[in-house]
């Protein structure tokens, strides 16, 4: 058997035991820019790890899983109930409580629709999605986010951060700046004025470790500033991680009563 020969047979076994683990039924990409092919020289270990360890692969094959579950009508239900609870959650303070609810409804919803989907909570992880860890995380439109409510000094400093990749649902459209936020670098090149639409976001931790400086307030040391989120979503656009979400098209009443079952 020639060389050639020995690469195509590994990549046909290799995708067999991708498609097998990842329950995806078509061609395997790796996609560091979203296009970038396999490269066959790679021997078969080679080859799956970094297949397997690449989060631009994982990210696009959970959109596709998502995708493949998800329809339309799901997708609209979605939007109005977590519109449901945004809207009867609002005012001062109220940004956590909606926030916590909110996703106990995205880990229930995802687990009840999907076929391979848990919540599932260690370190910043808050859900498994087709055997992968996701931190979730929900906005309302243009918003700073905490990626844990920890205040702990020295430790909190040293701790590591983004050790997840991110599902970042936001539920409002908004244009979030009319032209530049305040005091950005004289070197930031961002177009600030993109409208922001409803959508599910991945965003890659990778990204975010080497483009992201989280900042402090008084309750948490891993603050991702508006700007920082802005980026983060605009990079998921870009890249196409992203499910776009339907604007709330019914108003359904909150009734805490009805969440209790037997």
């Amino acid at each position: 058997m020639s060389k050639t020969e020995i690469i195509n047979t590994n990549e046909i076994i290799i995708k067999k035991k991708i498609n097998r683990l990842k329950n995806i039924d078509e061609e395997i990409n790796l996609m560091t820019s979203g296009t970038e092919k396999i490269n066959l020289n790679k021997d078969e270990k080679e080859l799956s790890d970094t297949i397997l360890n690449n989060d631009s692969y994982i990210i696009n094959s959970t959109i596709k899983y998502i995708n493949k579950y998800l329809d339309d009508v799901e997708k609209q239900n979605l939007s109005n109930y977590m519109y449901c609870i945004t809207n009867k959650l609002k005012g001062d303070g109220a940004g956590l409580s909606s926030g916590t609810f909110i996703d106990m409804l995205i880990c229930e919803f995802f687990s009840n629709k999907l076929k391979k989907c848990e919540e599932y909570h260690n370190g910043e992880c808050d859900i498994k999605i087709n055997g992968e860890e996701f931190s979730l995380k929900k906005i309302n439109g243009k918003s700073s986010l905490a990626l844990d409510w920890s205040k702990n000094n020295e430790n909190s400093i040293k701790k590591e951060f983004f050790t997840h990749n991110i599902i970042l649902i936001n539920t409002k459209t908004s244009q979030w700046w009319k032209k530049n936020p305040k005091n950005i670098n004289i070197d930031d090149k961002t177009n600030y004025t993109r409208e922001i639409k409803p959508a599910i976001y991945i965003i890659n931790k990778n990204y975010c470790k080497k483009n992201i400086k989280l900042s402090s307030n008084n309750k948490s040391n891993s603050i991702i500033n508006e700007q920082y989120v802005y980026k983060i979503i605009c990079k998921s656009i870009d890249d196409k991680t992203y499910i776009e979400l339907p604007e709330k098209n019914k108003e359904f009443k909150f009734n805490l009563l009805k969440c209790f079952t037997d």
